[in-house]
C-alpha cells in the first residue's frame, strides 16, 4: 500500500500581549507525517532564528509575526502565527468644579484594556478602584489602569475652578439740604 503524507502543522491562534510579556507558542502537527517524527524551526518573519522545539517562549516588545517549519515528512509545511503587541490607551475627561472654592469636579476614565481593569488613583482623588472620581477639589489627580494581562497605561486629569467673584462697594454720602 501507498502512504501518503498529509500532514501540516497548526502554529495557533493570535495572540494579544503587552510589550516584554512572555508567551508561549506551541506548533501542533496534524494529519499524518511519513515518515516522520517532526522537527520544527520557529522564525521570525525577517528570519531570526526562535526555536528549534515544538514550543517556545517569546517576549517580543513589538508586533512579531512568527513561521513555524515543521519537517520529516515529505514536505516542509508552515505556518506563522502573530504576537500583537499594545499598551493601554487611558483617557481621563475632567468636570471642573462650578463655583469657587466649590469641590464638586469630576474625573472619568476610559481605557482599551482587557476587563475587569484595575484603577490606581493618586492619594488627593480619594476614591478606589473605580473608574471615577467625583467631589474633586481643583488640583491634578492622576490614574493609573492595569488589564488582567499586565499591561497598563496613565493618564492625567487637571481640575479647575473659576475665578471668586469680587464685589467692590462704593458708598456715596449724599448731603441733603434742608
Amino acid at each position: 500500500s501507498v502512504q501518503v503524507d498529509n500532514s501540516r502543522v497548526n502554529a495557533g491562534a493570535d495572540v494579544n500581549a503587552c510589550p516584554g510579556n512572555v508567551v508561549s507558542l506551541v506548533a501542533t502537527p496534524l494529519g499524518t507525517l511519513i515518515p516522520g517524527p517532526p522537527s520544527y524551526t520557529w522564525t521570525t518573519l525577517a528570519g531570526t532564528n526562535a526555536g528549534n522545539t515544538q514550543s517556545i517562549s517569546v517576549s517580543p516588545l513589538i508586533t512579531t509575526t512568527y513561521v513555524v517549519a515543521m519537517s520529516g515528512g515529505g514536505c516542509i509545511k508552515r505556518d506563522t502565527v502573530t504576537v500583537n503587541i499594545g499598551g493601554l490607551t487611558v483617557l481621563a475627561a475632567p468636570t471642573n468644579v462650578t463655583c469657587n472654592g466649590y469641590n464638586n469636579g469630576k474625573v472619568k476614565i476610559t481605557s482599551n484594556g482587557l476587563s475587569p481593569l484595575s484603577y490606581t488613583w493618586s492619594l488627593n482623588a480619594n476614591t478606589g478602584n473605580v473608574d471615577s472620581a467625583i467631589n474633586l477639589s481643583p488640583a491634578v489627580y492622576n490614574v493609573t489602569v492595569s488589564d488582567p494581562n499586565g499591561c497598563s497605561g496613565t493618564a492625567s486629569a487637571q481640575i479647575t475652578q473659576p475665578t471668586a467673584v469680587a464685589f467692590t462697594s462704593n458708598v456715596t454720602n449724599n448731603i441733603c439740604f434742608g
